[in-house]
């Protein structure tokens, strides 16, 4: 209803239920030289009420300000609150509009819609899966930019995804959001449902910029189409919304061999190799599993595919103690560990080379485990092979601290390799 409309409302029912939202508040600085008004249609009472009501917008200034900023475009039910900085009753308000004669500065505010990760940008289009936004500072006035965490609640997994806290938010994404927040940036937090991918999308056009916060497999998942989401991502940063990770940038730098590519980095494990033939993983796997255990990953270089990787040890537990000192045997046995499914095996070195390259053959030996290897060649294929250094966790417990700075933003816990035992763990805190 229009503001006028609510008067006869007030009147004639014996009772009323009344929403309030939160408003958001922005600045439009409008050039009205040149022009006898700002082109507004407003309404506001001539008694004490501190606000002027926007009904709509006519030809002048605030349709040319809207034209040159659609992300900030006045439109109807917003509220004017302060005009040049000064604040005061409506008709005071109204005058300092009619004299202005240059840029004049609106305050305007404007009701946010229901639901948590509310802010300059509406998302009440699209369907609420957090619980609570608990700890998300407020949004800025005037934000230097319009930021979007994008978030993935896989149904059916609890707690929508072990990356996620009870609220249903990523874990960090909260202090994420905080830290663009308080750099002057707005940071909305939202999730994509695939059966919303049009309405997703057109939401997503209003954002200067988008956070991926999800895996690549997620939406997969949670039965999506992986591949329309990332074309709808290059889309948008085709028009000029920033998307972080891009999915180009974001298929490269997930594999596993770019911890090969910064191997020589202080952050890096010099020993961590990349092979792209058979003859290399041949030749450097020898060197390497001789001086210690080491884990063997497919690189996961597709979108939507998981990382499928071995941890691989000497049975003989014969080691080296320098690198290069001796090379491993074709008919060395190894214990070999599938880091996801748990799957082991018993094979000789040259078994599971052939495995890893080529896949399941009669080199290979038999293999009971669900993974079909031939990570090099074959309908598997990822072409890379990435050899690191075996870092085992403690077998008893992991505790798992976010730091910002010196201040710890979440806490949760582990056992055996599962977060969360029960449901008192695993729960975000906030400080």
């Amino acid at each position: 209803r229009e503001p006028r409309q609510f008067q006869g409302v007030v009147d004639n029912v014996p009772e009323l239920d009344v929403t309030v939202r939160k408003g958001h508040k922005y600045i439009a600085k409008v050039n009205k030289a040149g022009h006898p008004s700002l082109g507004l249609d407003l309404y506001a009472e001539n008694g004490p009420p501190m606000t002027v009501v926007v009904v709509s917008v006519t030809d002048g200034p605030v349709r040319i300000w809207n034209d040159e900023h659609p992300k900030m475009a006045i439109s109807r039910g917003d509220r004017i609150v302060a005009v040049d900085g000064f604040t005061g009753q409506a008709p005071n308000l109204l005058r300092a509009m009619q004299q202005a004669d240059d840029v004049v500065e609106l305050t305007l505010s404007r009701p946010l819609p229901d639901g948590p990760s509310s802010g300059p940008v509406s998302v009440a289009s699209l369907t609420q899966v957090s619980a609570n936004d608990l700890g998300l500072l407020s949004q800025p006035v005037e934000p230097k930019a319009r930021v979007a965490i994008v978030q993935v609640y896989v149904r059916g997994q609890a707690y929508g995804g072990h990356d996620k806290s009870s609220s249903g938010h990523c874990f960090d994404s909260v202090a994420i959001a905080n830290g663009l927040i308080a750099q002057g940036l707005s940071c909305q937090l939202v999730h994509y449902l695939h059966q919303e991918h049009d309405k997703f999308v057109e939401v997503c056009r209003g954002f200067d910029a988008l956070l991926l916060r999800c895996n690549p497999w997620q939406i997969t998942e949670d039965g999506g189409d992986m591949c329309l989401f990332d074309f709808a991502m290059n889309e948008l940063q085709a028009g000029g919304t920033q998307v972080w990770p891009s999915p180009d940038v974001r298929d490269r730098m997930c594999s596993s061999n770019v911890l090969a590519k910064i191997s020589h980095l202080s952050m890096g494990l010099s020993d961590t190799k990349a092979y792209k033939t058979k003859l290399e993983f041949s030749v450097g796997f020898r060197k390497t599993l001789a001086h210690g255990p080491r884990k063997i990953s497919n690189g996961r270089a597709f979108s939507g595919q998981k990382e499928d990787a071995w941890i691989a040890k000497l049975k003989a537990d014969k080691y080296c103690g320098s690198s290069g000192s001796r090379l491993c045997e074709d008919e060395e046995m190894l214990t070999l560990t599938h880091t996801s499914s748990g799957d082991e095996e018993m094979h000789t070195f040259a078994e599971f080379v052939e495995f890893c390259t080529s896949g399941l053959s009669p080199v290979s030996g038999d293999w009971s485990c669900k993974s079909k290897g031939g990570y090099l060649q074959g309908p598997h294929a990822t072409g890379c092979l990435v050899d690191q250094r075996y870092c085992p966790r403690s077998e008893e417990v992991v505790v798992h601290c976010t730091m910002i700075g010196n201040t710890c933003v979440d806490i949760r816990h582990w056992t055996d390799g599962k977060p969360r035992a029960n449901k008192d763990i695993g729960e975000s805190f906030s400080k």
